[in-house]
C-alpha cells in the first residue's frame, strides 16, 4: 500500500512534498521560490516556479488575504518548489467573502489565461470553499483539466456554519474550532 502511495506522487516531487509538508516540517517556514503577481482580465495572480512537472491552477478557499494567506502562499511555494508551476489568483470576491457567480466567472478567466504561463493541462486544486470555484469549472471545461483535487470541499452548509461556531461535527465530537471563522458566518 505505501509502494502505491509513493508510486503515485513519484511525479510530484514527493521528497520536496515530504520534506515540506511531512510530520516532522516547520509549518513556519516555506521554501525560497520565484513568485511574481500579475493581472489578468482585470484579476490579480500569483505565479510560482515554472513548469518542470505540472502546472496547478489553485482556487482559494474564503479568506480575505487570498494567495497573501500565509497557509496558502506556504502551500503554492511547496508544489513550486517540487517542480511544478502554480498559479493562485486573488479572486475579487472571495477577498470580500462574498462567493457568487462573479467568483466562479472571474477563475474561469483565469483559467482561460493559463497558455500565457503553460501549455500543459493543469491540476485543479481546490481548498476549502474554493471547491465551489473548482467544480464549477470542472463541469464547465473538464475535457481541458488534468485532474480535479478537492481538498476541504463543503458540501453541507448548516453542517458547516454549526461547525465553524461551535467545533462540534455531526456526530457529536469537538474539535478546536477558529475563531477567525465567526466572522465569515456572521457576512
Amino acid at each position: 500500500w505505501s509502494n502505491f502511495f509513493l508510486f503515485t506522487l513519484a511525479g510530484y516531487g514527493v521528497v520536496t512534498l515530504a520534506r515540506w509538508l511531512g510530520p516532522g516540517a516547520d509549518a513556519e517556514r516555506a521554501p525560497c521560490v520565484e513568485a511574481v503577481d500579475e493581472v489578468v482580465a482585470g484579476i490579480r495572480v500569483r505565479v510560482y516556479g515554472r513548469a518542470r512537472r505540472s502546472t496547478f491552477l489553485v482556487a482559494p478557499g474564503l479568506h480575505y488575504a487570498g494567495p497573501d494567506d500565509p497557509r496558502m502562499d506556504r502551500f503554492c511555494r511547496v508544489l513550486a518548489a517540487a517542480g511544478h508551476l502554480v498559479v493562485a489568483p486573488f479572486v475579487p470576491d472571495y477577498l470580500a467573502l462574498t462567493p457568487g457567480t462573479r467568483a466562479i466567472d472571474d477563475f474561469r478567466r483565469v483559467f482561460e489565461a493559463l497558455p500565457r504561463w503553460s501549455e500543459a493541462r493543469p491540476v485543479v486544486f481546490s481548498i476549502a470553499f474554493g471547491a465551489l470555484l473548482a467544480l464549477a469549472l470542472a463541469a464547465e471545461v473538464g475535457d481541458r483539466i488534468e485532474r480535479l483535487v478537492v481538498f476541504g470541499g463543503y458540501a453541507d452548509v448548516h453542517a458547516t456554519m454549526r461547525f465553524c461556531l461551535t467545533g462540534e461535527v455531526a456526530s457529536g465530537r469537538t474539535a478546536v474550532r477558529d475563531p477567525l471563522n465567526q466572522s465569515v458566518v456572521l457576512l
